[in-house]
C-alpha cells in the first residue's frame, strides 16, 4: 500500500519505514511531497537511493522485518515541521532515528539545506566521570565545507578538520560554556566554496537522550581492542594504529578484536552517533 495524504504523521512514517525496509521504491517514493526540494544536501531521487541503502545496511545488521516500532520523540528546539522519531526493534532497542519536514500537503519534504550534519557527543574518560565535548559531522557532498562556525550557544573553543577520519565528511569539535551533557539547541554557519554560505538550526543530542549509554568505552591491551556489551549495536570502531593508520570496523560485536599494530587511541561511535573515546594504556571502562 502506497502513501497517502494524512494529518497523522505517525501513520506517514510507518508507510515510509516499511516501504524502505521491504526495499519497495515505489512505495516510499509515494510517501514524498513532489515539492520536495532538498533534504540534507539531496534532491528527492538521491535522497531515496540513500535512505534505501541505509535501511538495507540496518536490515542486514538488525534483521529487523518485522516487529518493529515508530516512537515519535518531540524534542525542544528542533525546526519548525519536522516530526522526529526513534525507530525500535520489539525489546526496545534503538535501530534509527531521524527527523523528518512534513509539507501542507501531508507527505514528507527537504529540509531545504545544502548541508547533511551528524551531531554528537564527544566522551572520553575522566577519573570515575565522563569528560564532555560536543561535535558535529558535516557530509562534504555536494559541497565541501572551507570553515564552520558555532554561532550559538556560547563555545569555549572551536576546532574545525576539512576532513573527518571519514574522508566523505568534514568535522567541527567543540566545547559548550558550561555544559553538563543536556539536549541543547546550537546553530552553526557553514562556508563552502563557490560562494554557498548557509546557516544551519541543529539539535545537540545529549545524556538525557532515551537511548543514551551509560558508558561505552573500549579497553585497549596492546594490538587488541575489547569492545563493551551495549543496548544497541555501535554503528563503528575507529582504532589509530602505531604507524599512524587508522582502521575502521563497522557494527562491531562486543568482546575482542585483533589489530596487527599497536593500537594507540580507539573511538566507539554508538548507535546514537556518539563518540567515546579511549587513550592507550587501558583507560577507560569495558
Amino acid at each position: 500500500m502506497g502513501c497517502h495524504m494524512t494529518a497523522d504523521p505517525v501513520a506517514l512514517v510507518v508507510r515510509y519505514v516499511a516501504a524502505l525496509i521491504d526495499g519497495d521504491r515505489a512505495r516510499a517514493a509515494a510517501c514524498l511531497s513532489p515539492s520536495f526540494g532538498r533534504h540534507e544536501g539531496r534532491r528527492a531521487e538521491e535522497h531515496l537511493a540513500h535512505e534505501l541503502s541505509q535501511f538495507a545496511l540496518l536490515s542486514r545488521v538488525y534483521g529487523v522485518s518485522s516487529g518493529w516500532s515508530v516512537r515519535p520523540r518531540g524534542v525542544a528546539g528542533s525546526p519548525p515541521g519536522q516530526f522526529g522519531f526513534l525507530l525500535e526493534t520489539p525489546d526496545g532497542r534503538l535501530i534509527y532515528e531521524d527527523a523528518l519536514p512534513i509539507g501542507e500537503d501531508g507527505l514528507l519534504g527537504g529540509d531545504g539545506s545544502a548541508f547533511e550534519t551528524v551531531c554528537k557527543l564527544r566522551l572520553r574518560p575522566k577519573g570515575a566521570g565522563v569528560d564532555i565535548g560536543r561535535g558535529v559531522a558535516i557530509r562534504r557532498a555536494p559541497h565541501a565545507p572551507e570553515a564552520v562556525i558555532v554561532r550559538r550557544p556560547h563555545t569555549l573553543d572551536q576546532r574545525f578538520h576539512p576532513r573527518a577520519p571519514d574522508p566523505d565528511y568534514a568535522a567541527l569539535d567543540f566545547t559548550v560554556a558550561g555544559d553538563i551533557g543536556a539536549t541543547l539547541a546550537a546553530e552553526v554557519l557553514i562556508y563552502a566554496a563557490e560562494g554557498v554560505r548557509e546557516v544551519k538550526r541543529l539539535v545537540l543530542r545529549g545524556i538525557d537522550h532515551p537511548h543514551f549509554e551509560g558508558r561505552a568505552f573500549v579497553r585497549i591491551e596492546g594490538e587488541r581492542v575489547v569492545v563493551p556489551k551495549t543496548r544497541a549495536r555501535p554503528w563503528s570502531l575507529c582504532a589509530l594504529l602505531a604507524d599512524g593508520r587508522c582502521q575502521t570496523v563497522l557494527q562491531p560485536d562486543s568482546g575482542g578484536i585483533q589489530f596487527d599494530d599497536r593500537v594507540v587511541s580507539a573511538v566507539l561511535t554508538d548507535a546514537v552517533d556518539n563518540d567515546w573515546e579511549t587513550i592507550g594504556d587501558g583507560d577507560g571502562d569495558a
